[in-house]
């Protein structure tokens, strides 16, 4: 049971990085937006930077190649997108309509936006256990079938 419990955790968390590269990768500016949030020099280099991370730390962990510190690395990525959903959420929070909006208009956009607030926050909440996940495999390791084997 162990080695199952293992090889899902393994498969969960290289999925929860790799899926979502396609987006980010075919819309770049909307990347570049993102990353923007956290560092406003050097978007371009960081943004890159997170791409390689996502695509090592997930292989890293899939195959058990020294799982820690790929784990390590999408440890550090994944408290810093709690920072990330946190300051999306504050962000929607502050948008407005002109005061010639219709209150339809008003209403749908306050529903929206709560909506969008709910949203990052129950990511962000995400992310703290996805980092708990990817710290016990830095400190425990990948398990069996790892093509290399624990760090210490």
């Amino acid at each position: 049971m162990e080695i199952t419990a293992f090889i899902i955790l393994r498969i969960v968390l290289a999925w929860m990085f790799l899926y979502p590269l396609k987006a980010l990768l075919s819309d770049w500016k909307e990347t570049l937006n993102l990353v923007s949030l956290v560092s406003s020099f050097a978007t371009k280099y960081f943004a890159v930077l997170m791409i390689l991370a996502m695509i090592i730390g997930s292989i890293s962990i899939l195959f058990g190649i020294y799982a820690q510190i790929g784990a390590t690395i999408l440890l550090i990525y994944s408290l810093i997108g709690i920072a990330v959903h946190y300051k999306l959420s504050q962000k929607i929070a502050k948008e407005s309509l002109s005061n010639t909006a219709t209150q339809k208009d008003q209403d749908v956009l306050s529903e929206t936006k709560q909506l969008g607030i709910v949203g990052n926050i129950t990511s962000a909440q995400k992310n703290i256990v996805i980092a708990a996940a990817l710290l016990f495999i830095a400190l425990i390791g990948s398990g069996p079938y790892s093509i290399t084997t624990n760090l210490f």
